[in-house]
């Protein structure tokens, strides 16, 4: 029996000293690296503060300039649009005088 508790008495003892190292080693980190996170969050905190409005302002540009990119493309494909339509109206009118020429000119030589 005393080998039996002795053995769960070393396992349950073993298993708490791997525990402890690691909590132990969790702790060191946080310490080493704690001052260095909090350093680093001041730092992007610092530079948001200052840059914060830049930026906005550069993506309210940005912004500007996709949109004033769409109006000139919808300009764009407006005038294409305008352009096809005089090319019909082009069209018919040349169809209509030549359909005058062809047919009544004949009509008219003979009166």
């Amino acid at each position: 029996m005393d080998k039996v508790k002795g053995d769960k008495e070393f396992v349950t003892n073993f298993r708490k000293a791997i525990k402890t190292y690691y909590q132990k080693r969790v702790e060191r980190l946080q310490t080493a690296l704690g001052p260095m996170i909090e350093l680093s969050i001041r730092v992007l905190e610092n530079f948001n503060k200052q840059y914060a409005s830049i930026i906005r302002q550069t993506t309210y540009i940005a912004e500007s300039i996709g949109s004033i990119s769409k109006v000139a493309e919808q300009f764009r494909e407006a005038q294409l649009s305008i352009v096809e339509s005089l090319r019909l109206a082009i069209e018919q009118c040349q169809l209509t005088a030549r359909i005058v020429s062809e047919y009544l000119a004949p009509l008219i030589n003979f009166w």
